[in-house]
């Protein structure tokens, strides 16, 4: 719900079943809310910038940044708000970082990748990810 993005492999429409939490979607929780989970053996939750620091020093890396969508299009209008502050923050997160020229965004569904070329000027654009 703050858009602060996560490492995360939830339900298909992003609930958290596997958290005992079936009515509550990974979407409509605030970063606070979502580190109290515990993913087994006290881990938690990672942000996607945690991850994107450890590969700073891998220049060579190449990296592909998927966001997930609900597969639901029962889902979709409540997502919505949550996928463009989604977006804004994994693109600031490539601003800060200057990681743009190896990093792909995807998705399975056409909507995060609309709005990252709403975000920002692209290279090349293909129908499920766009080239920063």
């Amino acid at each position: 719900a703050d858009g602060v993005p996560v490492v995360l492999h939830g339900g298909q429409n992003g609930e958290l079943d596997a958290f005992n939490r079936p009515k509550d979607f990974v979407w409509k929780m605030n970063l606070a809310q979502l580190q109290k989970l515990n993913l087994g053996d006290g881990e938690k939750i990672t942000t996607l910038e945690e991850v994107l620091m450890l590969a700073l020093d891998a220049s060579r890396m190449l990296i592909n940044i998927e966001i997930k969508t609900p597969a639901d299009p029962k889902h979709y209008a409540d997502y919505e708000p949550a996928q463009w502050q989604l977006c804004k923050q994994v693109r600031d997160l490539l601003d800060m970082l200057q990681i743009q020229e190896r990093t792909i965004v995807s998705s399975f569904h056409p909507g995060p990748t609309a709005a990252m070329l709403k975000l920002a000027r692209q290279r090349w654009v293909e129908r499920d990810f766009a080239i920063f």
